[in-house]
């Protein structure tokens, strides 16, 4: 995943081809015909090799119900449990990402899933690994009500100023659900501090320090 390297980990893992998922990504946020009240994929709802989502996005609302604090992990951080665990970061990256799943799991955080989680997750090239992806956005994701036509509006500024496109995608529909963002991308980081994003953006173990999970 070429958006997720990072200076302690360089190395592209064979298995793993965003590029294709950039172009998707690129074409989809540029398609006029992108409309929320279609209902359909192409309304903002996610699209599978599978079932669909439990639960859809023309039925979910951008307030949680609940109260429950959001989180977004774009696909790089989905994707850590699948990277070289013999490597320190990549390791406490992915126990940090599993603790964090596990209070998912008992409802007392809502992970945000958005269109770009799909576009992203259709380009991996081994299919266990996206099925087992799929599999957990499923299961686990709340897909909101996106107001497709200013994220793209939001993605194509935050591209124009230097974030790659799945980069700004991300970012974009984060700040839309009032999430924070979780990423094991450190340039995705910095640049989100850069352009002075509203949300918070760091690692899952920054994360998981912040909210003293356990």
């Amino acid at each position: 995943m070429k958006g997720c390297r990072h200076e302690a980990d360089d190395r592209l893992p064979p298995n793993r081809d965003l590029a294709g998922g950039e172009r998707q990504l690129r074409l989809a946020l540029s398609r006029d015909e992108y409309d929320n009240d279609k209902p359909s994929s192409e309304s903002g709802a996610l699209s599978y090799r599978g079932s669909p989502p439990k639960r859809s996005i023309m039925h979910s609302h951008m307030n949680s119900p609940t109260g429950q604090k959001r989180v977004y992990l774009d696909v790089c951080a989905l994707c850590r449990p699948f990277d070289d665990q013999s490597l320190v970061r990549i390791r406490l990256e992915t126990i940090a990402i599993e603790l964090i799943l596990d209070h998912v799991r008992q409802r007392e955080i809502e992970m945000i899933v958005s269109p770009a989680h799909a576009v992203e997750i259709e380009a991996i090239v081994d299919l266990e690994e996206r099925r087992q992806l799929i599999s957990l956005i499923e299961q686990l994701g709340t897909p909101p009500r996106f107001d497709l036509s200013a994220a793209r509006k939001r993605a194509e500024y935050l591209a124009d100023h230097g974030l790659g496109v799945a980069d700004a995608a991300h970012l974009a529909f984060a700040e839309q659900a009032q999430a924070d963002l979780i990423t094991v991308d450190d340039r995705l980081i910095k640049r989100s501090k850069r352009v002075r994003s509203a949300i918070w953006c760091d690692t899952p173990p920054a994360y998981c320090e912040k909210e003293s999970l356990r």
